[in-house]
């Protein structure tokens, strides 16, 4: 094989080398981004899966036989978010729950 052709190739790996690491970042911008909580839908109380878990948007109207006192969405553990009135919920995936709601899915931070 001739130098030529040797540099040549060294050429053209380098090439694709450089378009690939270039490429990475602008590939973030093409990937959709997470929804934010004021984008997301609220989760109503009439939902199948707020319902099952005894989800209120006050905690007051929750049964007091199960909660605990002090215990609201905005303190739970699976709140993704750490501000605002509506937040999203690992436990609602795709909705949006009241800062000072409740369910019996409530686990306290750590």
């Amino acid at each position: 094989m001739s130098k030529s052709n040797v540099d040549q190739g060294r050429r053209n790996m380098l090439k694709i080398g450089v378009t690939a690491v270039a490429a990475v970042p602008l590939s973030g911008l093409m990937v959709p981004r997470k929804a934010r909580s004021d984008e997301l839908p609220r989760l109503s109380e009439d939902d199948s899966t707020a319902k099952a878990l005894n989800y209120v948007h006050d905690a007051a109207a929750a049964p007091a036989d199960k909660r605990k006192e002090g215990s609201l969405c905005r303190n739970c553990n699976l709140v993704q978010s750490a501000a605002g009135e509506w937040r999203p919920c690992s436990l609602f995936p795709g909705k949006a729950v009241n800062e000072n709601g409740w369910c019996l899915g409530w686990v306290g931070r750590v």
